[in-house]
């Protein structure tokens, strides 16, 4: 959804109701927020765009939150830059290798909704690597 902040706070707070993040994400100029279930599936995600934002940070918005509402659900900075990172300098308008290399492991059928951490990053590390070692990052 586009809006002013006031409109996205508004529908965040009819959305999310009880959420603490609401405030916080109403002060973004873009958000994507996701409702997954128990076993870790993506039931529902909305993202909103600021109408005040222009230029790149526009066009970074865009792609960052819809790309955000199919996983991984969290920003991650550890590696720059990468438009899953919110840092100072870092509002890329395109994935970047690394960002490809996330979404084609994140959507790997080997992953499975609701693993845990232990189980699921030897399975990561190694479609990662698989990846990497096939230049499948471009």
């Amino acid at each position: 959804m586009f809006g002013t902040r006031g409109e996205l706070r508004k529908s965040l707070a009819a959305t999310l109701r009880n959420d603490p993040s609401v405030p916080i994400l109403a002060q973004s100029p873009c958000f994507a927020s996701l409702q997954i279930s128990s076993a870790g599936v993506i039931q529902y995600a909305q993202a909103g765009i600021g109408k005040e934002n222009r230029g790149e940070l526009m066009r970074h918005c865009m792609l960052e939150e819809l790309v955000q509402a199919f996983g991984p659900a969290n920003d991650a900075c550890k590696f720059r830059p990468s438009l899953f990172c919110d840092g100072p300098g870092t509002h890329g308008t395109g994935l970047t290798d690394g960002d490809k290399i996330i979404m084609k492991a994140l959507y790997d059928p080997r992953l499975k909704p609701g693993m845990s951490r232990e189980q699921a990053m030897p399975i990561a590390r190694k479609i990662i690597a698989e990846l990497f070692a096939s230049g499948s990052g471009a």
